[in-house]
């Protein structure tokens, strides 16, 4: 091409076959290990992932995209089309827009155009500074580098600004009072304040344990990786700090310190509430059940007919045919859980995927022990929900983010969840439910209608046909080959 970039292209079947290419990895925090990727065959959707490319090829593309379409002396597109491309479409939120394929934002005064991606087993990050004709491209072969924001505050503080002078660190003593776990809120999941190297840094769920700068003369934390999220903290009280405060992207989110022994006075016991919810559910009068209906993806302009066998004893397979645009299941034979996804063979599930098969699987509420699907129970409060009474549950899985119930003060059923994910196995997200049309089969009582709602895939709806007793054997938990 008129670049050079000679090891580029632009499907994965290119990537696949190429023997110099790296092979791609993901970290398991559950396992504590990285695990490797197969690549993803995307070639319906290959702008938003097929892309391959080299560190050496990116670095002719950048050359071109900070010369506003000259490369080598050449014009090749006009400078107009970059202005077009670098001006904001779409706000985002104070001080962020959303250009042509570019986040728009501000570095210390400077106008940075950046974007970054990321994709099984892989991920990228691309910033331009145009005023100092400055760019770099970060490749890495492992999903949600932290470098990838950080990247930003490393490189560009090494190259433009004169070295700061090092601030004295605090010992260890005077930063007691900041650690502990405290409840995000914005994450439905609890943070933990912790000292990494000497450091003060925070755990989140689902990402990294982010070190922080010594706080500034606005008594903030900055995360060393990215000079875009800051945290201050609550004056301390009896020797703890009581809540904590990040702030990122003109938003400020509070989190306030979790406590073991202060549960809600709600006038009313976990134990009461979960007893309350199995009333709600009834008791199930088979050792297993199929269920068959038909999956709306509103957003995505997809639609297909799915089929869940769910047993008593925790065993499950899930079938959703969405026609072209392909075929997942997903089962759990006892002890495994395998799965098959559009141009995959089936493979095998194993840490944080393999107990996100169980999360994603609500019908396993009705039929199993809570307290074996979760590690932690928690009654949260009690509220309204579109003006019903509702006792709130929080379940935590061990490695997962937490997930909160909305159960019914007087059905006992299940009205509303806010279930936490980790999308693509790097970012926590919220998937909202919503249940209804609840009928009878046989002593249980189930929902017949939801929608979910989440940023990553928008609305889902889901209807059921028919719920009924269904007789099992071990085939029934396989998924074949064929």
């Amino acid at each position: 091409g008129p670049l050079g970039m000679e090891h580029s292209g632009t499907s994965t079947e290119l990537l696949t076959n190429n023997p110099m290419a790296s092979k791609g990895y993901q970290w398991d925090p559950m396992l504590e290990r990285h695990l490797a990727k197969r690549v993803r065959p995307i070639s319906s959707c290959a702008p938003a992932g097929a892309i391959n490319s080299s560190v050496l090829d990116m670095t002719h593309w950048i050359r071109f995209q900070l010369a506003k379409g000259e490369y080598a002396g050449q014009r090749l597109l006009a400078a107009e089309r970059f202005d077009e491309m670098r001006a904001p479409q779409v706000i985002m939120g104070p001080g962020v827009g959303y250009g042509l394929g570019w986040m728009l934002r501000q570095w210390k005064d400077r106008n940075i155009v950046e974007h970054g991606g990321n994709i099984d087993g892989f991920a990228a990050q691309v910033t331009l500074v145009p005023e100092e004709d400055l760019g770099y491209v970060l490749l890495a072969n492992v999903t949600g580098a932290a470098l990838q924001q950080g990247s930003i505050e490393i490189v560009l503080s090494s190259l433009l600004e004169e070295p700061k002078p090092v601030v004295a660190a605090w010992p260890e003593e005077q930063l007691q009072p900041y650690l502990g776990d405290y409840y995000l809120e914005a994450l439905k999941a609890n943070v933990t304040v912790n000292i990494d190297g000497g450091k003060l840094a925070i755990d989140i769920p689902g990402q990294t344990n982010f070190k922080m700068h010594w706080p500034n003369d606005a008594g903030h934390w900055v995360f060393e990786l990215t000079d875009t999220i800051e945290l201050s903290f609550a004056e301390a009280v009896d020797g703890q700090v009581p809540e904590l405060t990040v702030h990122q992207a003109g938003m400020e989110m509070k989190a306030k310190r979790a406590s073991a022994d202060s549960g809600p006075d709600v006038g009313i016991s976990l134990e009461e509430v979960l007893a309350l919810a199995k009333k709600g559910f009834g008791e199930a009068d088979a050792s297993a059940y199929r269920i068959i209906g038909r999956t709306h993806m509103k957003h995505q302009g997809a639609s297909g007919d799915f089929e869940m066998i769910v047993s008593t004893d925790q065993r499950f397979r899930r079938v959703a045919d969405f026609g072209k645009f392909g075929r997942m299941e997903t089962c759990f034979d006892g002890e495994d859980v395998w799965s098959r996804q559009p141009g995959r063979p089936v493979e095998k599930l194993l840490g944080v995927e393999r107990e996100a098969a169980f999360a994603e699987n609500i019908l396993l509420l009705a039929t199993c022990d809570w307290n074996a699907l979760f590690e932690k129970l928690e009654l949260r409060e009690s509220t309204e929900v579109d003006g019903e009474a509702v006792f709130v549950i929080e379940g935590k899985p061990a490695h997962l983010p937490a997930s909160k119930f909305y159960v019914s003060q007087d059905s006992g059923r299940i009205v509303h969840i806010d279930q936490g994910i980790i999308a693509a196995g790097i970012q926590t997200m919220t998937l909202r439910v919503e249940q209804g049309d609840f009928r009878q089969v046989g002593n249980l009582t189930l929902p017949f209608s939801s929608q979910s709602m989440h940023d990553a895939t928008g609305l889902i709806e889901n209807r059921v046909w028919s719920i009924e007793p269904y007789q099992v054997d071990d085939s029934t938990f396989v998924i074949s080959e064929n």
